[in-house]
């Protein structure tokens, strides 16, 4: 017996490529959009952190890309997002950590290069514990910028990082 929930995916007979065209694929053709990492579409500052929105809603796009600068002692204690989130590490390291489905906190180092897929409603933290600044990109789905969800006060309440 089958246990998958049957989706347009897995419901359909499977097709190859020969069997395909562009217009299987493409429903409205647009135009490309370029944005400048030296003029952004906004960029700001909050604390020990600095962002540049890269790619937003305001272009017309599904997804958001944002670089992020993070001083030493900036972060974000948890909080959770009504998307999912992907952190690319691109210099230095950063803590992060986020609260298992079975409610123990996971804490590790992001290097660079080190990528983490964080689902829709899982808390997280950021935390640059370290001695340098760090330098980041979030890309979130769907392209909502700090969108974030009420937490139980359990969790809200939880300090991973006291400051040096």
């Amino acid at each position: 017996m089958n246990s998958r929930k049957e989706n347009i995916w897995n419901s359909k007979p499977l097709r190859y490529s020969g069997e395909l065209s562009y217009n299987d694929f493409v429903v409205e053709r647009k135009n490309a959009v370029i944005v400048r990492f030296n003029t952004p579409i906004n960029q700001g500052s909050g604390g020990n952190w600095a962002y540049k929105n890269l790619i937003t809603k305001d272009i017309g796009s599904e997804i958001y890309v944002a670089y992020i600068t993070m001083k030493p002692g900036g972060g974000h204690d948890y909080h959770a997002h009504s998307g999912d989130e992907i952190v690319f590490m691109l210099e230095n390291k950063v803590q992060f950590a986020y609260r298992s489905k079975d409610d123990k906190d996971i804490v590790t180092e992001l290097n660079p290069g080190d990528a983490v897929y964080v689902p829709a409603g899982t808390p997280h933290s950021f935390w640059n514990i370290y001695d340098k600044p760090c330098n980041f990109l979030v890309i979130k789905h769907p392209p909502y910028f700090l969108e974030e969800i009420p937490l139980p006060r359990e969790i809200r309440e939880i300090k991973l990082y006291k400051g040096k």
